[in-house]
């Protein structure tokens, strides 16, 4: 009777249990573990690949916990990195390249500011010379989110007129946007997120400036289906790109005024988004 009651049991038991498991998967799928929980603590991460973009620029790709967990950095925000350099504190913010679609993984693209570059900047960056200087294996503090902007998707952004305010919904049709250099992040990061949801009709239009034909070729460049402007301020000429229209020698101010859509309605989106 034992045997019989056992062997019940075991019919009885085991469709629930494949059935609890089949949920716990699915939940698992759906809910991938979280880095950054907690925007006041900083996670060590450790760095595991490092590419050469240009003469200038790198790309810094650091470890998450798991192959399962993803940063959960929502669109529009950037964290910050913290490190011990000649005995201070120092901490700069940045935003990634990748995002919660990558899994196991975070990129940062940074500009490496080197000493004796720059006149005016004799020692050059403190932090992005510090992530030049890393080594495979070595860890950096990561803290985020952070930031006073967040795009929800389909032209709707909530912003915070700063910290202790509660968001603000602003939905628009087109979205005006203005970058130099490795400043593309946040940008790209936005423009992303609309193109891979083909239910966005959100236009967005980006004046990238760069100082070198050079610095124009992104590697990101063959995902975005686009017309192009490139701005050099201080070229003649176009060094030789074939990549898309080229302006040079032009003030930003006009270009702006020409290639940027006209704002309509209340300025405070405006605001925000320049605070933020």
């Amino acid at each position: 009777m034992g045997a019989q009651l056992s062997t019940l049991g075991h019919v009885v038991l085991s469709p629930v249990w494949f059935l609890y498991s089949l949920l716990m998967k699915l939940f698992q799928r759906s809910t991938p573990a979280i880095t950054l929980e907690n925007p006041d603590i900083k996670y060590p991460l450790r760095l595991i690949d490092k590419e050469v973009v240009n003469h200038d620029t790198r790309r810094f790709r650091f470890a998450l916990p798991s192959p399962q967990h993803i940063l959960g950095l929502p669109v529009g925000q950037h964290i910050y990195l913290s490190a011990r350099i000649d005995g201070n504190l120092v901490i700069r913010p940045y935003t990634p390249v990748s995002s919660d679609d990558d899994k196991g993984f975070v990129d940062l693209v940074i500009k490496v500011y080197f000493k004796d570059t720059h006149p005016k900047f004799p020692a050059g960056g403190k932090m992005s010379q510090y992530l030049e200087s890393m080594k495979i294996g070595d860890t950096i503090e990561f803290r985020g989110p952070n930031g006073l902007l967040v795009y929800q998707g389909k032209g709707k952004f909530a912003i915070r007129p700063d910290k202790k305010s509660s968001p603000v919904i602003k939905t628009v049709k087109s979205v005006g946007m203005i970058a130099g250099g490795t400043g593309i992040t946040p940008m790209l990061q936005v423009i992303r997120a609309i193109m891979k949801d083909p239910d966005d009709h959100t236009v967005c239009h980006l004046l990238f400036a760069n100082q070198t034909a050079v610095q124009m070729r992104w590697p990101w460049r063959g995902e975005l289906s686009v017309s192009e402007m490139h701005v050099l301020p201080g070229a003649t000429g176009s060094g030789g790109w074939r990549g898309g229209r080229v302006k040079t020698g032009s003030r930003v101010g006009k270009l702006r005024a020409l290639h940027l859509p006209r704002p309509k309605g209340s300025t405070a989106f405006q605001e925000g988004v320049r605070e933020a």
